[in-house]
């Protein structure tokens, strides 16, 4: 649910920015400190990999595919929540690169968010990172992936 959602949002927001923004022109939103500026990205975050965009896109669809499954294995809220973050944040790229030119698997990724003085960047990037920073609270704190029934129950049989 959280990754159609954040999907969605991104899709959405993606489409609006290229029919509303131009290429390089920023609009304010909160002063010099939110931006919305069109900008195209061949690459991953802050533009690693620009060369590499076919190797790229193949390296986010397995990871699409494993997140996934490992989603469906999933019964804890917290970690069902960073997981749907990071599906539907990188899913939302890979769109992007699948459908968008220069063509399948090599498309350039729409951003178009910046944070004062920052790098742009959309709405799938914020839940990836907020996704995995979910992520990596879970595993410092220790949490299961399961709910505690279902390692009661896995103990007990």
């Amino acid at each position: 649910m959280v990754g159609a959602a954040v999907l969605l949002v991104d899709v959405g927001t993606k489409s609006l920015a290229v029919g509303l923004l131009e290429p390089g022109h920023a609009v304010s939103l909160v002063g010099d400190r939110l931006v919305c500026v069109l900008t195209r990205n061949a690459g991953a975050a802050l533009s690693i990999a620009a060369g590499n965009a076919v190797l790229l896109s193949v390296a986010v669809l397995i990871t699409v595919v494993a997140v996934g499954a490992l989603g469906w294995r999933v019964r804890s809220a917290g970690w069902a929540l960073g997981l749907g973050m990071v599906l539907g944040g990188a899913t939302g790229n890979l769109v992007d690169r699948v459908f968008r030119s220069p063509g399948p698997l090599r498309g350039q990724v729409v951003d178009f968010l910046a944070i004062g003085w920052g790098p742009v960047f959309n709405v799938a990037d914020f839940a990836v990172l907020g996704g995995v920073i979910c992520l990596i609270t879970l595993s410092l704190i220790g949490s299961p992936l399961g709910s505690a029934n279902q390692k009661t129950r896995s103990s007990a049989g």
